[in-house]
Formats: structure tokens, C-alpha cells, sequence
């Protein structure tokens, strides 16, 4: 069977399966269990996702750094070197290791908090790497009809796109919940490392804990907000600081994914995605609280 899948050519035992994942809308994915047990995510990674066009060099150093991550962490995988020599020029293949566990559509209130304090673990290591970008600039499409609000927001995330740069790091910078594995109900493990890039750490807090909360599907739970808080607090020992600028840029991913499935036709996830970034605004008054009290808290307590 090895012949009918490209994934053949990089395994020494035979392919005894392959199952079709059902995977979104960027990248071809399957599983491949092999004759000796083992399975493995085989990804045909496509050179324009979300965040634009992208360099095989870039996607390479997303597989740097997930492989760093792995060894410091353990909270993710090593993808296999597969060598330049055998990539494509318009895609890229990646070969990761099967990570059994289950993914939630919600998290538990003590899931939060590991999630918080794992993003605090992968903030402490600072990583930066030549061929890290932040994120592009936002170009909706010129044929739809957007609200006012909404080509105010896209303009003003343009025109902050590089405030406070000197403070960004690079992180995953997609942790919502699908890309996330439970192998215990405590034990987060990483997935989908293809979006690593620089980012600004509070940008990358409140975008887990908006997830985290249930906003990115409409709802609101302000204790699971709260509880990716202080499990960042409590690993790190202090939050991310914070101004008006960092909370409007926190839109910036959202609005590349919107922009996203305009382009690809995908009106059904468009028009979701733009119900969750009203919602935030909307709640936004209540999350700045949030953030505030938990910021007078790590004050309080260390005083």
C-alpha cells in the first residue's frame, strides 16, 4: 500500500491503513497506521492559508520550532525531518507523530487553567527565529459589502500591526481548541504548529481565553475566562501588560480568518466568525474588567 499514498516513501514499514481526516479548510490531511502499530498525521500543507501566502522556508521553521517546543515542553511533537530535497515547490508534505486523546468543544474550569499555564510555559521560553513573521496585513475582498464598524476595526488592527514590536514574541499563535488534544482530562497536548509566528503575549492570553470562554462560539462563560487567567498568573507569576492598543489588536487573527473564508467561499464559517468578533466587542467592557482585577490581584498578592 505504500505506493498509493505519498507518505510511503518516508516509512520503512509498510502501510497497513489510511484514513482521510476531516480537517479545515487549509491543508489535505490523512492517518496512516503502519504494519508495526505506529500512526502518523501526513499533512500536504499548501503554500496560501490565513495568514496569506507562505514560503517553504517559513513552514519549515514552524516544524524548528514545534521540534524546540517538543523537547523543552513535552507538550507537543517532533515532526520528521524529512529533508528540503523532497518537498514540492507550491506545497509541502509533514509527517507528525498521532497524538491519542480527545478534543473538546468546551473546557472544564481546571482545563483552563492548564491551558493558561501552558501558554505561560511557551511564553517563558522567548523564542525568536530569523524567519518568524508577525502578522499580515487584513485586505477583505473588494466585492462584499462590510458595516462601518467593521472597516473602522480592519483599518485600525492595519494601522497597529507592529505596535509594541519589541515585545513580541513567537508562539503557536492558534491555540483554539481544535488544535488541542487532551491525552488525560489535564494533560493538553499541541497540535498544528503551521501558523508559529511572532505575536504580542497578551494578544495571544486573551485570544486563548476568549476561546477558552466559548466566545468563539457565541457564548460566554467569564469564569473559564478568568481561569486561563490565573493559571497564566499562577506560572508565570505576572500578566502580559496591556493598553487600548493591545485590546483592539487582539481582532488582528480574527479578521485574517474572516477575511479568509470570504476568499475561499467559505460564507457559512464567514459569517460565524463575524458574529464571534461582535460578540467580543460587545463583551470586550467586560473582559477589560476581568483582566483588570486579575492584574490587581498578582499586585495585591505580591505586595
Amino acid at each position: 500500500m505504500n505506493n498509493q499514498h505519498w507518505s510511503g516513501q518516508f516509512f520503512k514499514h509498510p502501510i497497513h491503513s489510511i484514513v482521510s481526516l476531516k480537517g479545515g479548510q487549509q491543508h489535505q490531511t490523512d492517518l496512516i497506521e503502519l504494519y508495526d502499530g505506529s500512526k502518523w498525521v501526513c499533512k500536504i500543507l499548501n503554500n496560501y492559508t490565513w495568514l496569506g501566502a507562505i514560503k517553504q522556508i517559513q513552514l519549515a521553521f514552524t516544524e524548528d520550532i514545534a521540534t524546540y517546543v517538543a523537547q523543552e515542553l513535552n507538550c507537543t511533537f517532533a515532526p520528521l525531518k524529512l529533508g528540503n530535497s523532497n518537498q514540492q515547490d507550491n506545497y509541502r508534505y509533514l509527517i507528525v507523530p498521532y497524538c491519542s486523546g480527545k478534543s473538546v468543544v468546551a473546557v472544564k474550569k481546571k482545563q483552563a487553567m492548564k491551558l493558561g499555564g501552558l501558554l505561560a510555559k511557551l511564553h517563558g521560553l522567548s523564542l525568536t527565529h530569523p524567519e518568524g513573521r508577525g502578522f499580515p496585513l487584513i485586505h477583505l475582498p473588494n466585492q462584499y459589502i462590510y458595516p462601518v464598524w467593521l472597516k473602522l476595526l480592519v483599518q485600525r488592527c492595519n494601522e497597529l500591526h507592529e505596535y509594541d514590536k519589541a515585545n513580541w514574541i513567537i508562539s503557536h499563535r492558534d491555540m483554539h481548541l481544535q488544535n488541542i488534544i487532551w491525552k488525560t482530562v489535564t494533560k493538553p497536548h499541541l497540535i498544528d504548529w503551521e501558523s508559529a509566528g511572532f505575536i504580542h503575549p497578551f494578544i495571544e492570553l486573551i485570544g486563548l481565553a476568549t476561546n477558552c470562554s466559548g466566545l468563539a462560539n457565541c457564548q460566554f462563560d467569564k469564569e473559564l475566562f478568568q481561569a486561563t487567567l490565573l493559571g497564566y498568573l499562577q506560572q508565570k507569576g505576572k500578566l502580559p501588560r496591556t493598553d487600548n492598543n493591545l485590546w483592539e489588536m487582539c481582532f488582528h487573527s480574527w479578521l485574517l480568518w474572516y477575511n479568509y473564508s470570504l476568499e475561499k467561499g467559505c460564507y457559512e464559517d464567514a459569517q460565524n466568525t463575524l458574529q464571534a468578533i461582535e460578540l467580543i466587542k460587545l463583551t470586550m467592557p467586560v473582559l477589560k474588567t476581568i483582566y483588570a482585577e486579575a492584574s490587581d490581584y498578582e499586585k495585591n498578592r505580591f505586595a
